[in-house]
């Protein structure tokens, strides 16, 4: 739906989403999102999810899968090809992502995004996306792990990218540039003006 996205999952825990497709090909007016999760409130918990043989491709104005303060989840054989937009926000507010749902509401003020793994996934790019676009955003990410992850991007800004205070593994993945721009393969962000929980 023009202005909002495929799935809406906010407040939810345990689902389990497997095999299957998301494309957005419209030519304008793109959805913001192909998946939608995370908290409506501060101590209101929102994950333990699995996403497995999962892929998400097209044009969106915000991001393939946004998850607010989601903790617990586990990502098999995923693939993000946004051809604009970000890739996989792991957010820990909304600022400055802005992401405005149509069945939900989002928190502020949140927690972090403990224990998410991602194994055997692929973040992919177009030389559509946008230049401050990144593959896989993670924000107060507690003992996070990317385990055999392939990036590959011709113009975003980077392919893993870490703010607000972060710690986890990366372990045997492969960061490739292919066009005149060259990405950040990992990047320490400095401070959100924007976001006053921001450190």
């Amino acid at each position: 739906e023009v202005g909002f996205g495929f799935f809406e999952f906010i407040g939810a825990n345990c689902i389990h989403f497997q095999g299957f497709s998301i494309v957005a090909d419209r030519s304008s007016n793109f959805p913001q999102f192909g998946l939608l999760g995370g908290r409506k409130t501060g101590n209101g918990s929102s994950g333990s999810h699995t996403f497995q043989d999962v892929f998400v491709l097209g044009k969106f104005s915000k991001a393939a899968q946004f998850m607010l303060s989601s903790e617990t989840n586990k990502f098999d054989n995923c693939w993000y090809y946004p051809q604009i937009g970000n890739g996989c926000v792991m957010a820990m507010n909304n600022l400055p992502w802005t992401v405005t749902p149509k069945y939900g509401t989002l928190g502020s003020g949140l927690g972090g995004n403990g224990n998410n793994q991602f194994e055997n996934c692929y973040f992919l790019s177009a030389d559509e996306a946008s230049i401050g676009d990144v593959m896989l955003a993670l924000e107060y990410a507690q003992d996070f792990r990317l385990t055999s992850c392939y990036f590959a991007s011709s113009i975003q800004a980077s392919h893993v990218f870490l703010r607000k205070s972060a710690s986890g593994t990366i372990e045997n993945c492969f960061f490739e540039k292919y066009g005149s721009f060259d990405p950040y393969s990992v990047y320490f962000a400095p401070d959100d003006g924007t976001d006053p929980s921001d450190y």
